[in-house]
């Protein structure tokens, strides 16, 4: 943005555009910090050509390349996470060891490397990253919680990848896909994020719903609706807390002048702190012992 004098409308040189967008990507994922895991992040992951062979991923599901990158699970995740969020439950209530959130931290540079990797004719589909909307997530264990918590201390290796992008009236829909996997080959997790780009709106389409069932590949019987558990929270005034345990730096949370310029008159409370909050209360120990298991 070039400002010849004061009260001058701001011009953006298209072709710097990207660039700048980039290191805004880059700082929104962490990168120059280390991360709550005690792993230095220095740059955002590469991308590369799907293998099939190699990645279970082929050029069809994931047009604009893979990218790989890798934290670790370390001790202090859970609990750090859970400070962040189950900590704002009644005290009545005592946390699980780890919530499947907890491990979405450490795969933003993933998750962000595959979204700055989506093109359209060949311009980044990210230079709207201020108008970027999170739209829905889902993290699904592969394991049980015990599981999980045996590879603590080990490198865990994402494999991130963007879905061709949908055109629609909300702005441009893109799919991110993370795969979490241990040493031993095994998968921990998979988690799906779908992000709008708003204000690009070149369809009169609606989006697509959340799949059924937050898009678990499982199968669920439906049951009558009754109530487990009923608890209020009271999100915090300030986000940083969360933003450094949960590696979500997007200055629409952590700045006033950042939720500003995306046309909110202060930051907004991270859609994943409710997220994750919701996933303590579920699993937390109540006064009887009893805790709920949950996928995502």
């Amino acid at each position: 943005v070039q400002l010849d004098a004061t009260g001058m409308i701001p011009v953006v040189d298209r072709e710097r555009l990207p660039e700048h967008v980039y290191r805004m990507l880059a700082a929104t994922a962490g990168i120059g910090h280390p991360a709550i895991t005690g792993d230095e992040l220095t740059t955002m992951p590469s991308i590369e050509a799907a293998d099939a062979a190699t990645d279970g991923v082929d050029e069809t599901a994931a047009p604009f390349g893979i990218a790989h990158a890798a934290y670790t699970l370390s001790a202090n995740l859970g609990a750090d996470h859970e400070a962040a969020t189950g900590g704002a439950l009644p005290v009545d209530l005592v946390p699980a060891p780890i919530a499947p959130d907890a491990l979405v931290g450490p795969a933003w540079p993933a998750i962000y490397a595959a979204l700055g990797s989506v093109s359209v004719d060949g311009y980044p589909v990210i230079e709207g990253l201020l108008n970027a909307v999170h739209l829905d997530h889902l993290i699904a264990l592969g394991v049980d919680e015990e599981t999980l918590l045996a590879h603590v201390g080990e490198q865990v290796t994402l494999t991130s990848w963007a879905e061709p992008y949908f055109e629609s009236a909300s702005g441009r829909v893109v799919t991110i896909h993370v795969r979490h996997t241990a040493a031993n080959g095994t998968v921990l997790a998979e988690e799906s994020e779908r992000f709008a780009i708003r204000g690009r709106a070149y369809s009169d389409e609606l989006p697509a719903p959340a799949a059924d069932d937050g898009g678990l590949d499982a199968h669920v019987v439906a049951t009558p609706r009754r109530l487990l558990r009923r608890v209020t929270v009271r999100a915090p005034h300030e986000m940083t807390a969360f933003a450094r345990t949960s590696g979500d730096f997007n200055p629409i949370h952590t700045s006033r002048r950042g939720a500003a310029i995306s046309g909110l008159s202060q930051p907004l409370v991270h859609g994943m702190w409710l997220s994750a909050t919701a996933q303590h209360a579920v699993q937390s120990l109540d006064e009887r012992g009893a805790h709920y298991e949950i996928a995502g």
